[in-house]
């Protein structure tokens, strides 16, 4: 079963571990790619404890992020310029996923002692001459 939290035009998702012995395996929901379309880009990174990944905002493109992660995190984002950030805080092991649309700042912060990591789809090809990002702070 996938749980979702609805907040403010970003979902936040558990995912239900179906591993076994082996280890653990995950699957993307049927919705995630329904909200994305055709997915044109995946980004993949890692997140070393302390450190921060985003404090930016999409335009022309939606995406939805998977957290893999072993300690404690925190996810911030706002509903465009001037508005609130909103924080969530995680710990534990797991993985997350979450929808973002555009217009939303979206940033993770790695407040654990392992290393966080993270793929990005979204349904544009990014394009470093016109990359759609643009900064602004949602957590320091």
């Amino acid at each position: 079963m996938l749980a979702a939290e609805k907040a403010n035009s970003v979902n936040i998702f558990d995912l239900e571990n179906k591993g076994d012995e082996r280890g653990h395996s995950y699957n993307i929901p049927q919705r995630s790619f329904e909200f994305i379309g055709e997915i044109k880009d995946i980004h993949t990174a890692t997140i070393v404890p302390e450190a921060i990944r985003g404090n930016h905002y999409h335009v022309g493109r939606r995406e939805f992020i998977l957290i893999w992660f072993k300690d404690s995190w925190v996810f911030a984002w706002d509903q465009g310029d001037n508005t609130n950030v909103e924080v969530r805080k995680f710990t534990g092991t797991g993985i997350k996923l979450i929808e973002i649309e555009m217009g939303r700042s979206h940033a993770i912060k790695n407040t654990g002692k392992e290393n966080i990591f993270i793929m990005a789809f979204s349904n544009k090809i990014f394009n470093s001459d016109n990359p759609d990002t643009y900064r602004r702070v949602v957590i320091t």
